[in-house]
């Protein structure tokens, strides 16, 4: 019964993401009026969707929508930092061959070339961080050497449009729920709701910009039992540009 259901699952996730893919292609077929090639592209291992989907009813084709799959596990770094392709330079730690050599040769390709172009670094450099931080391409030494190499940036992906309206929102929504709540059902249980987003939030942050402190933080905001000071910490954890000091402000609140 479990088999069924997990790969009904999965067969609910692929109509989904057919579905999102074709109504991509229309809009931008009906837009420029052109032939509109879908690509899936997949950054990490997985059982990737099979071209083509077919709708069928009572035995008759309805829709037939093919498209392809790119598997960025599957392909060589190297080749994409040869050929200087740097639109596909966010997505280099997910190749094969990533190495922390190729990707600071890339980070430094992009620098010298956004220069006068500091959001298209910003959005670029923070994408790179983030694959990653999530991929099992790269050994955890690399990973080590390129996040130093990313850490003087800091300042500059905090002033990301998204981590700064990700960090808004998990604080607003902490407090509009425990006003909310508070008011419906009592102002204990909106507290604790509250505290809770908040919590979620300081760890997703954490865990994005400084994975090595992933445990540390854990720790931290197992204490801390007020929205109050919940909320000033994660204003921290935005604004501190490097993990020294945020590792000495997380090891501050454990002290007794």
């Amino acid at each position: 019964m479990r088999r069924e259901n997990l790969q009904e699952n999965a067969r609910k996730r692929y109509i989904s993401l057919y579905f999102l893919a074709l109504v991509e292609n229309t809009y931008f077929h009906d837009k420029y009026q052109l032939p509109v090639i879908s690509i899936i592209v997949y950054p990490f291992e997985v059982t990737m969707a099979t071209s083509p989907f077919v709708e069928e009813s009572e035995n008759e084709e309805i829709i037939v929508f093919r498209f392809r799959v790119f598997a960025l596990w599957k392909a060589k770094a190297k080749d994409y930092v040869n050929a200087h392709k740097l639109f596909m330079y966010p997505l280099l730690p997910t190749m094969e061959g990533a190495s922390a050599t190729l990707i600071l040769s890339a980070i430094e390709e992009m620098i010298q070339f956004y220069q006068d172009d500091e959001e298209k670094l910003r959005s670029r450099l923070l994408y790179l961080g983030v694959l990653m931080r999530r991929s099992d391409m790269m050994l955890p030494f690399d990973k080590e050497k390129v996040e130093k190499k990313l850490s003087p940036f800091d300042n500059l992906l905090e002033q990301d449009p998204y981590i700064q309206k990700k960090a808004a929102e998990a604080e607003a929504r902490g407090e509009a729920r425990g006003e909310a709540r508070g008011e419906a059902r009592g102002e204990a249980r909106g507290r604790a709701e509250s505290i809770q987003t908040l919590k979620e939030a300081i760890a997703v942050i954490i865990g994005s910009r400084f994975p090595a402190l992933r445990e540390l933080a854990q720790q931290v905001i197992q204490r801390i039992t007020t929205p109050e000071s919940l909320s000033l910490v994660l204003k921290q954890v935005v604004s501190v540009p490097d993990e020294s000091t945020i590792r000495a402000i997380l090891n501050a609140l454990l002290l007794p």
